[in-house]
């Protein structure tokens, strides 16, 4: 816009004073959307973030935004929504639960939770 010197200076304070311009506000809302539009895992949240050079501080208020109840709800409906979507004309339950935990898992999701959803879901 052409403002140098002390003038940038003193709108970029102004900004800062009025929360337009704040790093924990932008993680918290980035982790909360990334999560409720998009689907991603804790994992691919905060790489993401990281990328963005985030505070270690902004990290762990942005992962408060998500629910843990939430959390394994939103993982286990992706994995149905998937596993109805993927039909490669083979019937081996090994192959499709290999399948969808690589899906998971390149959302972000922890292995260790979405193995635990997967046997939850093959099990019923």
């Amino acid at each position: 816009l052409g403002v140098y010197g002390q003038d940038l200076e003193e709108i970029l304070l102004a900004l800062i004073e009025e929360k337009f311009l704040d790093e924990e506000r932008f993680a918290r809302s980035f982790a909360r959307g990334k999560f409720q539009i998009k689907g991603w895992g804790r994992i691919r949240i905060t790489s993401e973030l990281k990328q963005r050079q985030i505070s270690s501080y902004c990290l762990r208020k942005a992962m408060e935004e998500i629910d843990p109840e939430g959390y394994l709800q939103k993982l286990e409906q992706q994995l149905r929504t998937r596993a109805e979507q993927y039909n490669n004309g083979s019937s081996n339950p090994f192959e499709t639960r290999q399948h969808l935990a690589q899906y998971a898992i390149r959302k972000g999701y922890e292995p260790e939770i979405v193995w635990e959803t997967l046997k939850k879901i093959f099990t019923q």
